[in-house]
């Protein structure tokens, strides 16, 4: 397939195609293509991350996160560093992410999660069970209005 040069969303577009389809080389390829052309594309190197993370790149997962979170500050984005500093074994940094995303987002039931498993890693657990229930009230809550608005 040949694209214009000058157009980095399609290339980030098919790195998150090839990403989808479990492609990591041609996913890895077209999302560098894609941040070479725009360098502030803040998903591009979030979704670089994560599929550097799949391959256990860790420590250049975290590089692109980081670019991902200064460019865009979000609670995913939070929540994604989170995990990578929880991956490499980094509790207390992965706990203050979390926490940052809960706090951008506090209805975000993965940081919670998340957050109650750092905790639980860093031995505490009454931070840890209420956290899960924070969670598990979330979820409930999610399951609610998505019954009460008509969903499935």
């Amino acid at each position: 397939m040949r694209l214009r040069p000058k157009r980095g969303d399609a290339h980030y577009s098919l790195g998150a195609t090839w990403f989808d389809l479990q492609e990591s080389a041609a996913a890895i390829k077209e999302l560098r293509l894609a941040i070479s052309m725009n360098p502030a594309n803040a998903a591009a190197h979030q979704l670089l991350a994560h599929v550097l993370a799949q391959q256990n790149n860790l420590a250049e997962a975290q590089n692109e996160i980081t670019l991902a979170l200064r460019l865009r500050p979000s609670a995913q984005i939070h929540l994604d560093l989170g995990v990578v500093e929880a991956q490499q074994g980094n509790w207390e940094d992965a706990t203050s992410h979390f926490r940052r995303a809960i706090v951008v987002d506090p209805g975000l039931a993965a940081a919670h999660m998340m957050l109650g498993i750092a905790l639980r890693r860093q031995a505490d657990h009454k931070g840890a069970l209420s956290n899960f229930e924070l969670r598990r009230n979330s979820i409930r809550t999610m399951l609610t209005c998505n019954t009460t608005l008509g969903g499935s």
